[in-house]
């Protein structure tokens, strides 16, 4: 069985491989419309925003980068290696009343900040992640026209990585080292709300959220769960010239984890019936060379 899993395994990461690293001689081609540099690779980095898509709401924008290296297997096709990481904040701005269940807020975790039986809380967490994926790129422009030949790109892509992460709640002032009095927060709109949690709350971060790590592998030494993932996306790109192009693009990464945010139960204490996403749209440069 050990072997079969095995050898499960490592046939996608050979392919992969194969791909990533002899593919354009397998299936090069002119590519753009300017000028193709000689060997079909490039190197570039991306920056913006980050969120993630869960049980609590944004808490303003989180900031993401990536590390991008591709290499040319066709007109149509590129496989690309991402590696990168980036942090994301979220805040309720209504109150929450399941939390019974949630090992950070109940007291199983930190029984010294522990919130009472039958009272309300208002949620958040600050989750921070390290990702490494590869992909394959569709130029989906080239697809549907063969004698296309500007230099701009829509694509597509899609494939499989690795997601590490850790989240962790503003469960107390670090201060008075006292829980928080979200009695004191009067509901109503929501950036009102937030304003309010804001000016009671400091931003420490103190303590892990609740999460999987006994039951997930974890990266011992920055105490981050091991997730697999796909991600996928789109975008635009545009060869500037022969060796520098600019684009945009969005991306979400899928996983089975329902803890990103640090909650996975409903109001009524039941679990979600959805899992956790990660979605970024960010400004890419890339070097061809």
């Amino acid at each position: 069985m050990k072997i079969l899993l095995k050898s499960l395994m490592i046939k996608p990461i050979a392919l992969t491989a194969l791909l990533f690293f002899g593919g354009g001689y397998l299936f090069a081609q002119p590519y753009y419309g300017v000028k193709q540099a000689s060997s079909g690779w490039s190197i570039g980095l991306a920056t913006g925003l980050m969120q993630v898509v869960g049980d609590i709401s944004p808490d303003g924008p989180g900031y993401a980068g990536n590390l991008i290296i591709q290499r040319t297997l066709s007109r149509v096709m590129d496989s690309r290696f991402d590696i990168g990481g980036g942090v994301a904040y979220g805040i309720s701005t209504i109150p929450f009343y399941g939390y019974a269940n949630n090992s950070a807020w109940n007291g199983e975790y930190y029984p010294t900040f522990a919130y009472p039986d039958g009272g309300f809380i208002y949620p958040n967490f600050k989750m921070e992640e390290l990702h490494a994926s590869m992909m394959l790129k569709w130029n989906i422009n080239r697809l549907i026209s063969k004698t296309a030949t500007d230099a701009w790109d829509v694509y597509l892509m899609g494939g499989f990585g690795a997601f590490f992460y850790n989240s962790r709640v503003n469960l107390y002032n670090a201060t008075s080292r006292s829980i928080y009095d979200y009695s004191q927060i009067t509901p109503g709109d929501a950036a009102e709300v937030r304003a309010a949690l804001h000016r009671l709350m400091d931003d420490s971060y103190d303590v892990y959220a609740e999460n999987d790590g006994a039951t997930k592998p974890v990266l011992r030494p920055l105490g981050m769960i091991l997730n697999p993932a796909i991600p996928v996306g789109g975008g635009f790109y545009h060869r500037v010239s022969s060796t520098f192009g600019i684009g945009i693009e969005v991306q979400i990464t899928f996983m089975e984890d329902d803890l990103l945010d640090g909650q996975r139960w409903r109001g009524d204490n039941q679990p979600s019936a959805t899992k956790d996403k990660v979605g970024r749209a960010m400004i890419l440069m890339g070097y061809h060379f």
